[in-house]
Formats: C-alpha cells, sequence, structure tokens
C-alpha cells in the first residue's frame, strides 16, 4: 500500500481516498475514526501494520486532536479493543488511558469489561457475524473514507460563543504521549510520514485564534523533526457551500481538498 491515513474525523470524513487514488494513480486506505484521540490511533495503526505495510502515513494533527479530551466526546473507545485487552502492545495504553480502578477491574474481574459494553457484544452478532460481509463491502467501496453530505448554507453556523485562543496553548500530555508514538511507530517501521491540518471555515479560523494555535503547533513539528502541512486556512475555506460544518468540508469539498492533498502525497513518495 502506497499511503494510509489515519486521525480523528477530519481523517475519516474529509479525506476521499478514492480521489487522492485516482488523481495521483495511488493505493490508499483511510484508517481514521470520529472522535479519535491519538491513543486509540495508536492502536489502530499498531493493528493494521500486524498484517499490512505502508510507505507513507498520512496523519490529521491540529487543535482538536491534540487537545482530545476537551473536543471529542469519546477519545479513546475501549469498549472497540476489549479482546486484545491484555496483549503487550495493547495494555499498556488501557493503563495509561482509563481511571485505576477500571483498569484494575477489567485484568482481575475479566467479564467485568464485557457486562459494562454488553450492548456492543451482542450475543447473535458474533455468533453468526451478521453485517460483517456487508461493513467489508463498503469499505471496499469507500477504502475507509466517510464523506459527510450535507451543507453549511442549510445548516447554518454561530460563531458567538467561541472564545479567542491565546497565548500559550497547553496541549494535552496524553495526547503528545501518543503523539510521539505514532512517530516512534513509523520510523520502526520504516514508515515515512507527513502530518496535516485540514480546511476550517474561516469564521471559525479567525473567532478561535487559529493562527496563534497553529503557530504553537508548527513549533512541535519543527522541535520533533516531522513534516506538518497547514491547510486550516486556505482559498476553500472561505466557502461555506463547501463545509458540512465550521470545521468539516461536505462531500464536494473533501474531493477539492483531497486533490490538492493527493499532489502533497505524491511529491512526498516520489522524495522517497
Amino acid at each position: 500500500m502506497d499511503y494510509a491515513v489515519l486521525g480523528a474525523s477530519r481523517a475519516y470524513n474529509v479525506i476521499d481516498i478514492n480521489t487522492i487514488d485516482l488523481t495521483a494513480g495511488l493505493t490508499g486506505l483511510n484508517l481514521g475514526e470520529r472522535g479519535a484521540g491519538y491513543a486509540e490511533c495508536y492502536i489502530l495503526l499498531e493493528h493494521f501494520l500486524r498484517k499490512n505495510s505502508t510507505k507513507l502515513l498520512v496523519l490529521s494533527l491540529d487543535y482538536p486532536s491534540l487537545k482530545s479530551v476537551e473536543s471529542y466526546s469519546y477519545p479513546f473507545k475501549e469498549y472497540a479493543f476489549l479482546p486484545q485487552f491484555e496483549e503487550d502492545s495493547i495494555e499498556f495504553v488501557f493503563q495509561d488511558v482509563l481511571p485505576p480502578h477500571k483498569f484494575w477491574m477489567y485484568k482481575f474481574v475479566k467479564a467485568s469489561k464485557y457486562m459494562e459494553f454488553n450492548s456492543k457484544y451482542p450475543f447473535y452478532d458474533n455468533l453468526i457475524h451478521f453485517g460483517i460481509e456487508q461493513e467489508y463491502q463498503k469499505i471496499e467501496q469507500s477504502k475507509g473514507s466517510k464523506l459527510v453530505n450535507k451543507n453549511q448554507r442549510v445548516e447554518g453556523f454561530n460563531t458567538q460563543d467561541m472564545e479567542e485562543i491565546t497565548g500559550k496553548v497547553q496541549f494535552n500530555k496524553l495526547d503528545l504521549r501518543y503523539l510521539r508514538k505514532i512517530i516512534q511507530l513509523c520510523k520502526s517501521n520504516d514508515i515515512e510520514l507527513l502530518c496535516y491540518s485540514a480546511p476550517l471555515y474561516k469564521d471559525l479560523y479567525f473567532a478561535r485564534g487559529y493562527e496563534n494555535i497553529n503557530n504553537q503547533i508548527d513549533s512541535l513539528a519543527a522541535f520533533w523533526d516531522f513534516e506538518w502541512n497547514d491547510y486550516s486556512f486556505i482559498p476553500l475555506s472561505q466557502q461555506e457551500e463547501y463545509f458540512a460544518d465550521n470545521s468539516h468540508l461536505n462531500q464536494a469539498g473533501a474531493k477539492i481538498f483531497s486533490k490538492q492533498l493527493a499532489r502533497t502525497i505524491s511529491e512526498k513518495l516520489k522524495a522517497n
């Protein structure tokens, strides 16, 4: 595989793999998941690399992903990884993320984790794998992307309650730790890393003070020595008809942005 995309909704809902593959003549896959913090992204990448390989990882890196606890309602969906809980490469992530009492209960009262999430593991589905074939077919068609087909003109957008972020931003320590682990995982598997920030709608960009935020992300990228491409404010950001909401492109916008990103991905692969 030439490249894989990873991140939260600004990867999962905004990057169209089919458009990139068609534009650049490449083969890719979207590993993104809505509201996924970097701890969850680390597990997704680690699992993927067990049976697959990629030349390049395209990682969504922006303010929400570095403040996942504050930005996302469920940044680590532990129920998705319960069957792998006791694996060495997974258990330490649970210990980092979960409250201590919950981690030790999962470890020593093994049934407790499934009792808590019994609705996520229905007996009938697990017994006959109901619906799995249909899900595989969807992934084969979309290559993991799930674009949003709605328009901000219809949905509306209000920035009145947005507080501008000034001064030094304190990024979440857990997110920084697992961003670092993702970088190390790429290096140990000889995978090139390309980070990006997806376009934001102009009203959000200015109301939130993203220029200040992105300057600090830029400094982080320079200090940790990885490539970060900031697309948060580009001409597309001023065209509301291409946005589903203030921070997500809709299907039409995603296809336009993915063509632009395809060129960056292609150049990165050719340079290496």
